[in-house]
């Protein structure tokens, strides 16, 4: 019998299902300009990629990197993940709790 996830085990999983669902885009979309599904010919295109995702806009530098990338900043409270800015790409902005 399978164990039963807890709550947290299950948010915790639902969490990374937009970057998930934008990263499953990027090669759908490298797919199309491709117009192929072998990797070594679309891989290439990833870089090209370029939409405004469910997690925010969704771009490439020249290197591969994510242009304007988010990110959350988080300090430990009493025990418990408080997050206390938000970056997109150099712009980082405090939140107020």
């Amino acid at each position: 019998m399978r164990a039963r996830k807890s709550r947290r085990e299950i948010l915790k999983l639902h969490g990374y299902a937009p970057a998930a669902y934008d990263a499953t885009w990027v090669l759908i979309n490298a797919m199309k300009k491709a117009n192929s599904t072998d990797p070594k010919v679309y891989g290439p295109f990833i870089k090209s990629v370029a939409f405004v995702g469910i997690s925010g806009d969704i771009a490439f530098m020249p290197n591969g990197d994510m242009k304007d990338p988010a990110a959350t900043f988080y300090k430990v409270i009493d025990g418990k993940w408080v997050p206390q800015a938000v970056a997109y790409g150099e712009k980082v902005s405090p939140l107020q709790n």
